[in-house]
């Protein structure tokens, strides 16, 4: 599943406005793309880590955790939680006018709906 889903990242993140993306696992391993020098695959991982434990505390007091955006001074990380525990995060610049919002839309979406492979 890992190969599957860091295979859909890598050509999905690609869209007007994103400077990195990715994917945190259950099992604490990671994939990110950095589509900028603001954002090296280090600097992704660290913040995916936190990424999921954010999502853990949103469930575990029983908030919606499907999707959320959570924006700090020169960006915004839009971020997605499957059912099974993986986790997106995009990052862009702030101003929505900078990135698609609508095709990033359609991505946190779609990676909700990737199915799931064994292994």
């Amino acid at each position: 599943m890992k190969a599957t889903l860091n295979l859909w990242l890598t050509k999905n993140v690609r869209i007007h406005g994103v400077l990195a993306g990715g994917i945190r696992y259950p099992d604490s391993s990671a994939f990110s793309q950095s589509l900028s020098d603001a954002f090296s695959s280090p600097v992704c991982d660290n913040a995916m880590r936190g990424l999921s434990d954010l999502f853990k505390v949103l469930q575990m007091n029983r908030l919606p955790s499907e999707i959320a955006r959570l924006s700090f001074q020169d960006g915004t990380l839009h971020a997605a939680r499957r059912a099974d525990g993986v986790c997106l995060g995009v990052f862009t610049l702030r101003d929505p006018n900078d990135y698609d919002a609508e095709e990033l839309g359609r991505i946190l979406e779609a990676f909700l709906n990737v199915p799931a492979v064994p292994g």
